[in-house]
């Protein structure tokens, strides 16, 4: 990593070439980009975003995914909207998605009452803001729709306030990683959004 930091001199790479800012042990960000994403799933998290309002986890590298699949940044954007403190929010949310060509209430999976909030090119979008357990359900239905082909990566957004807890999502992710395929993202939105 050191040859993509500009601040390093252990390398004679040019710094024109050098593309990332280290911002902690282990964890970088794009240097044009104000957002830092958590590169190890062993690194305590960071803020980032536009207003240093939103918590990014990035399981199995979903965000280096998500990136090359040019839809990281309408995520974020999406997140950035609100603080899901309401029914309302969520609409929103969804809506920057549909704006952007994504499908909304999506069925992948054999029971056609579930439903992702967003998807777009095999990655699924949850926005939740109630209960951990449908977090669960969300991880379960979606071992279904990877297996089956239909998803490659899934993205929560989540309130850090108020179950489910960003923090509780996240920890729960690392205590099924041996289970759990596919990169995730969560995306943790603070409280007190205008």
């Amino acid at each position: 990593m050191a040859d993509m930091v500009p601040q390093s001199t252990s390398s004679s790479i040019p710094d024109k070439y050098r593309v990332l800012t280290r911002i902690g042990l282990g964890l970088y960000c794009l240097t044009n980009s104000t957002t830092a994403i958590r590169k190890q799933e062993t690194t305590p998290s960071m803020k980032s975003g536009p207003n240093s309002n939103t918590h990014i986890y990035s399981y199995k590298n979903a965000s280096e995914l998500l990136e090359r699949k040019k839809q990281l940044q309408v995520i974020l954007n999406a997140a950035n909207l609100t603080d899901l403190s309401s029914s309302e929010d969520h609409d929103a949310v969804q809506g920057v998605f549909r704006k952007s060509g994504w499908e909304t209430e999506v069925s992948k999976f054999p029971v056609a009452g579930y439903r992702l909030d967003a998807y777009s090119s095999k990655t699924g979008v949850e926005i939740e803001r109630s209960l951990i357990d449908a977090i669960h359900r969300s991880l379960f239905r979606s071992l279904w729709a990877y297996q089956q082909g239909q998803l490659d990566s899934l993205v929560f957004i989540v309130p850090t306030y108020k179950e489910p807890r960003y923090s509780n999502v996240t920890q729960d992710i690392e205590a099924f990683k041996e289970i759990l395929p596919f990169p995730i993202l969560v995306v943790g939105v603070e409280a007190g959004r205008e």
